[in-house]
């Protein structure tokens, strides 16, 4: 009877530690959101446009979380169909998070503004809130330089707008146009300095490449030093890993084009597979409606696809645009003659590791990548002497 006893005992203890209970719960308290909206959970610090990895809904102004996470870990807290959010560290622990949000429509633009926020049960958050206090004295210098140069700036934009050049050139040699850029040279290094500090003081451990990908929104070969003199261990953390890929960006030239799948304006999906068939190069063209660069080279692109369609020329142009009415009417403002598609998901930006736009790919007929991030004279250039041989 006692053997039976023991085993029985044995059998619920496995089954208690095989079970799948969620290791953390975040729940929230916010005022200012109605019943029914949606809070996303959304993989922050990655460098890309991630889908929410979970949804919940609001109920009684609260909502709950549930989940597992391998190490602390940076996420966002947003409102389904706004901008804006709030972010916090969840670890597997019993989180809370109490917050004031303010929904705003300005212009179409939803906005969500998090305020009073207040994290509770996160030890790691409280010391990433303590990580980041440079970010705010230096939002408080930013601030304090600009109101300083408030006056001049103010005359200096009335004078563009008036697209007067010799009262811009005249209010350039004054003096308060001289000490604002004074002030804006010295506060933009000390940026420079106190971010390397920060990183520095951190190079041990996963907070200093987290520190650069939070604070940063770019990336260039210039802070591949920084990002050398963290440890190994800093390096091949979770952080680590996703900063070295954007600081040591993998070439597509001599690769296959990826196998994909693009929407278009009316839902009908198409592979890239279809849309270069028979066509000797195609010119993959990633681009958004609110990008200048990118509609400035719109009327070269034109030029190119006039002279070289005929010859087996194609463009396929992908936005990223997150507003799809704004594309739609991009489109229907340059009239581009090539297929076009939306990015909605950002799948394929992401799948072709896409940092800045514009962004071109060169696909020849083989489907291989033969040309990447370049400009139309340089498209131009290159097909003047490929449809030559």
């Amino acid at each position: 009877m006692k053997s039976k006893w023991i085993m029985t005992a044995l059998v619920v203890g496995l089954m208690a530690g095989c079970s799948s209970s969620p290791k953390y719960t975040l729940t929230g308290k916010l005022t200012g959101i109605a019943d029914g909206t949606e809070i996303l959970l959304v993989p922050g610090a990655t460098h890309k446009d991630v889908l929410p990895e979970d949804t919940a809904v609001v109920r009684d102004g609260t909502f709950k979380f549930t989940g597992d996470v391998p190490e602390p870990r940076f996420y966002y807290l947003r409102v389904n169909g706004y901008y804006g959010g709030t972010s916090l560290f969840i670890e597997n622990s019993k989180i809370e998070l109490t917050a004031d949000v303010k929904l705003e429509d300005t212009d179409g633009r939803k906005w969500a503004g998090f305020e009073n926020v207040q994290v509770k049960g996160s030890p790691t958050h409280d010391l990433y809130v303590e990580k980041m206090k440079f970010k705010e004295e230096l939002n408080a210098q930013y601030k304090a330089y600009m109101d300083a140069g408030a006056d001049i700036l103010s005359q200096t934009n009335q004078a563009k707008a008036e697209n007067n050049q010799s009262k811009m050139d005249s209010l350039g040699k004054t003096e308060a146009a001289l000490k604002f850029q004074r002030e804006e040279k010295a506060f933009f290094e000390n940026v420079n300095s106190t971010y390397q500090k920060a990183f520095s003081d951190n190079k041990d451990t996963w907070w200093g490449p987290f520190l650069m990908l939070n604070v940063m929104s770019y990336f260039t070969p210039e802070q591949q030093p920084w990002f050398e003199q963290f440890s190994d261990e800093a390096k091949n953390s979770y952080y680590g890993k996703i900063l070295h890929d954007q600081l040591y960006p993998k070439s597509f030239v001599g690769e296959q084009a990826p196998a994909f799948s693009l929407t278009d304006e009316k839902a009908e999906k198409i592979s890239f597979a279809e849309l270069s068939k028979g066509k000797k190069y195609i010119l993959i063209d990633f681009w958004a409606s609110w990008c200048a660069p990118c509609r400035k080279e719109i009327p070269n692109l034109k030029k190119i696809y006039a002279e070289y369609a005929s010859q087996g020329f194609e463009i396929v142009s992908i936005s990223i645009d997150d507003d799809a009415e704004a594309w739609k009417k991009a489109m229907e403002k340059e009239q581009m003659q090539w297929p076009n598609f939306l990015d909605a998901d950002k799948s394929l930006s992401n799948l072709f590791n896409i940092k800045a736009i514009p962004a071109c790919f060169l696909v020849d007929e083989k489907g291989q990548i033969i040309l990447e991030n370049f400009k139309s004279d340089e498209l131009e250039k290159n097909l003047k002497t490929f449809f030559k041989r």
